[in-house]
């Protein structure tokens, strides 16, 4: 008897720019308050601060959507390291650490694109 299961669904491609509009300081950090502009390609975008917890998310308040994705300004006003994360697919993952979510995302062969850290202070 043979079965035959589908295989994994291809990933969406996915897609990350962040800059911020703030001028940085000669090390690269951010002052407080700054503003974070992140575009995306993909079904969800997370930002996550020190890696501990999600701080927005998009499709949410503040998010404009387009049929691929979407974009948010982001103002940072607490101190941290900051990390946008763009999904193929919405995340299973409850938020509570960038670990977490990154973990379950590849365990179901999603595709994931981390931006570079923002340092703010």
């Amino acid at each position: 008897m043979l079965v035959a299961r589908p295989g994994a669904s291809p990933s969406a491609p996915v897609r990350l720019a962040a800059t911020v509009e703030t001028p940085l300081r000669a090390d690269g950090s951010a002052p407080v308050p700054a503003r974070w502009r992140v575009e995306f390609e993909g079904a969800e975008l997370r930002i996550y601060r020190n890696a501990l917890g999600v701080v927005h998310r998009c499709p949410g308040e503040g998010c404009t959507t387009t049929a691929r994705g979407g974009a948010l300004e982001l103002p940072v006003a607490a101190a941290g390291e900051y990390r946008a994360l763009v999904f193929s697919r919405r995340v299973s993952g409850s938020g509570r650490t960038l670990e977490e979510d990154l973990s379950a995302a590849r365990a179901r062969g999603d595709a994931v694109e981390m931006s570079a850290p923002l340092v703010a202070y």
